[in-house]
């Protein structure tokens, strides 16, 4: 199969609008960008007058160990996706930009436009709006901080056959071996014993480790 990178075309600014990414890379295999990335694009942006988004879908609410993960180098976004753990799991979604971004868009005229079936559930929101009160507590990215270095010196320890790199930031790691067919192997081993995993990168050879916030092991 060729490479993504291989199959792009460059395409000239002018003809681009936004440039949208995930500050982490989450299904993709649990990509961190190199340090500067971000304010690579930043920039980039900025000097073409262009948007830049960022799908914290994934990423969002500590799940990597800060709120959002593009507070881990300091970029500002013009717009955000969030879902998923805005509510800590019942369906919803929001999208968040700056004034300018936002003001852009025309009045709704009673149907809420450019939006997701999940907008404005009341109990969605009602959770959401606890989950929010959660993540303000102070103490709650340490609570992700602590598990996630655990998980990584244990997983490093394993010294699993295969492996060929892991990484990740908070309670979101990736694991990845040299092909697709060790991950499957791995994961219904795990599923057997009770432990359920998903499967990233572009051919499933990555095992994505991303535990619940308040996970415990006894003797810890």
């Amino acid at each position: 199969m060729q490479p993504l990178c291989d199959r792009l075309e460059q395409v000239d600014a002018a003809e681009v609008s936004a440039v949208v990414v995930e500050p982490i890379q989450g299904r993709g295999g649990i990509v961190v960008p190199p340090e500067g990335f971000l304010h690579l694009l930043r920039d980039w942006c900025d000097n073409e007058g262009l948007l830049l988004v960022f799908d914290e879908i994934f990423t969002g609410f500590n799940r990597s160990g800060v709120l959002f993960a593009c507070e881990h180098d300091w970029v500002i976004p013009d717009f955000i996706c969030l879902g998923k753990a805005l509510s800590g799991g019942v369906p919803i979604s929001a999208c968040v930009g700056k004034t300018l971004v936002m003001d852009a868009w025309p009045e709704s005229c009673g149907e809420a436009l450019h939006t997701s079936t999940f907008l404005g559930h009341p109990v969605g929101c009602a959770m959401a709006l606890e989950a929010l009160k959660m993540h303000q507590e102070e103490g709650t990215a340490e609570a992700v901080e602590s598990p996630g270095r655990k998980l990584q010196d244990r997983v490093r320890a394993a010294e699993l056959a295969g492996a060929v790199d892991i990484r990740g930031r908070g309670a979101m790691w990736g694991l990845q071996f040299e092909n697709e067919e060790t991950s499957a192997h791995l994961m219904k081993e795990m599923f057997q014993k009770g432990y359920f995993l998903l499967p990233a990168g572009q051919r499933g050879e990555v095992l994505s480790l991303t535990p619940p916030f308040a996970i415990v092991r006894r003797g810890d």
